[in-house]
């Protein structure tokens, strides 16, 4: 624990939350752009590298965007229609 730090917390990568967040959030666009690329190609290479990015991105500690990026994950694969509600 650093009380001089932003938020006292020393993740993985670094002490500081804004290169924790820059990383994660990295991390969670890469994944989110391997795992398109295997659904349009069903190359299990890329389902693999989506999953590691995505283990990256979960080891980032950056716990409301990874809540955020989640949801933001799943919403787009869900198709709402509002007659079903």
């Amino acid at each position: 624990m650093h009380p001089e730090s932003d938020d006292s917390f020393i993740g993985i990568y670094s002490e500081f939350s804004i290169s924790i967040n820059g990383l994660m959030l990295l991390n969670a666009i890469l994944f989110f752009y391997y795992f398109l690329s295997f659904q349009q190609n069903k190359n299990v290479k890329k389902l693999i590298i989506s999953i590691y990015f995505m283990a990256c991105s979960v080891l980032g500690y950056y716990g409301a965007g990874l809540i955020i990026c989640t949801a933001a994950i799943i919403l787009s694969f869900l198709s709402l229609k509002i007659g079903s509600i």
